[in-house]
């Protein structure tokens, strides 16, 4: 199976993760692996004035997987998800952890229908390393690498490795 194939699944998912968790609120999410996040901004930007919310979107030359957007009264949160087909690496962890730096998300995942490679494992599980997914100091937030369970189409929250 090919990454871009499980794309549509993880993207309904992300919507109904974010209808449940974020109740009330508008939101919006995008299959954007070929597009800059910059882009997708620019293009909702008169909608949801995210020109002035987000005022650094041109910088944001970045093409997360999966992206959500939720809109608060005078905010913006963005979830990010970042696919692989593959077990999680740590390659891949520091991928996701230099997107998150960048855009600083309400939440960021790293899937995998087949898990994480023994040497992730061993790392956040038997040597602790949590600190390793930790992108914002002050609010306390991780990347939360999971695996991607493929029979119901969503993060398995029990196999998360934080």
């Amino acid at each position: 199976m090919r990454e871009e194939e499980l794309y549509p699944d993880i993207e309904r998912w992300l919507n109904g993760y974010i209808k449940s968790k974020y109740k009330g609120k508008v939101f919006t999410t995008y299959e954007s692996s070929k597009r800059n996040i910059s882009a997708i901004i620019e293009s909702l930007g008169e909608e949801f004035n995210l020109h002035k919310l987000i005022p650094y979107y041109e910088a944001l030359e970045l093409k997360v997987d999966i992206v959500g957007f939720v809109f608060r009264k005078d905010t913006v949160g963005i979830l990010i998800i970042e696919v692989k087909r593959n077990k999680i690496t740590l390659k891949d962890i520091a991928q996701c952890l230099g997107y998150a730096k960048i855009i600083n998300p309400l939440e960021a995942y790293i899937v995998s229908p087949v898990g994480f490679s023994p040497h992730v494992f061993k790392l956040l599980k038997t040597y602790n390393k949590s600190n390793l997914l930790k992108y914002d100091e002050k609010q306390n937030k991780y990347i939360k690498p999971c695996r991607w369970d493929m029979n119901s189409k969503s993060v398995r929250f029990g196999s998360c490795l934080i």
